[in-house]
């Protein structure tokens, strides 16, 4: 049996029809992987200040933490110097 003289023939090489999918980069992927790209660069960039902050955070915290026990020596060596000049107990430790 002939196939060529079949009345229904079907030819394969025939242009796609839709071109978008046809090339292997188009425009339109292209665009995407770059807008992907960016998106990740600035994921990548805004996760970098983020722990830059938390650990300016930490050590800030730190440093306030060292201060708060600087200022309660200072309030404990006031109560020690009113208390030997002969205040009474009740107003040597420093107010506020």
């Amino acid at each position: 049996m002939d196939y060529t003289s079949l009345p229904i023939t079907q030819n394969f090489e025939e242009a796609d029809t839709n071109p978008s999918f046809s090339a292997p980069l188009s425009t339109g992927f292209r665009a995407h992987l770059l807008e992907y790209a960016s998106m990740a660069t600035l994921f990548v960039k805004l996760y970098y200040q983020n722990r830059l902050i938390a650990a300016q955070n930490f050590i800030l915290s730190c440093k306030l933490q060292a201060w708060a026990v600087v200022f309660f020596t200072f309030k404990v060596q006031i109560f020690f110097t009113r208390l030997a000049y002969g205040f009474p107990v009740n107003r040597c430790w420093p107010r506020g």
